[in-house]
């Protein structure tokens, strides 16, 4: 009897231990005030949100939903990521000319899956050279929930929206930041000095 007793108490302070864990984790992370996101459309909604009030310096821009199971060449020209397979739905907003630097995309990462590497990727991933006359400045990512939102453009341009997603959201995870960086020119193709030379007099 006094066996059992102590089995049924261990298992007890077993579960307590687990559930005080758990709860802890929950409180630890940042509480997102974003909806809950049950189709692609939830997040169209979102960045449509986010671009209230905001649209004044931002060119003609075409949101709509990537199927990266039927079209995933589309899908990895608008995130510059190939793996999304811990991805439940993915939107992207797109300047109509080709030539503005401008791209934000939106993510809904799948149950048990580590939103915080996917943000890290989808800004390790992002090319801000991706255009060809023109580069984004910065792009800007972070996290709220099960969402990864990111935005690259012109410096002034990405904070602006970037910010408005976090109003929008309440809580975020860890926000990370990218610069672009002119690539340097290689000595043999660096232009000559053709400043004459100084004479004495």
């Amino acid at each position: 009897m006094k066996n059992v007793v102590k089995i049924i108490l261990a298992i007890v302070i077993v579960v307590a231990i687990v559930a005080g864990v758990v709860l802890f984790l929950n409180n630890s992370k940042p509480k997102s005030n974003l909806p809950e996101i049950t189709q692609a459309e939830d997040l169209i909604a979102i960045v449509n949100k986010v671009y209230e009030g905001n649209t004044e310096n931002l060119p003609m821009l075409d949101t709509q939903v990537l199927d990266f199971v039927n079209t995933p060449e589309t899908a990895q020209y608008a995130t510059d990521i190939e793996d999304f397979s811990n991805i439940e739905y993915a939107v992207a907003s797109m300047p109509m000319m080709n030539a503005q630097a401008y791209s934000l995309t939106i993510l809904k990462v799948k149950d048990g899956a580590n939103v915080e590497e996917v943000a890290k990727m989808v800004n390790e991933k992002a090319q801000l050279n991706r255009w060809v006359c023109v580069c984004a400045d910065k792009v800007l990512t972070t996290s709220s929930g099960n969402v990864v939102f990111s935005i690259m453009s012109n410096a002034e341009i990405a904070q602006t929206i970037y910010d408005s997603f976090k109003a929008l959201a309440g809580g975020i995870g860890e926000e990370y930041v990218r610069e672009f960086e002119q690539p340097e020119m290689p000595e043999d193709m660096m232009p000559e000095d053709t400043t004459p030379a100084a004479t004495e007099e």
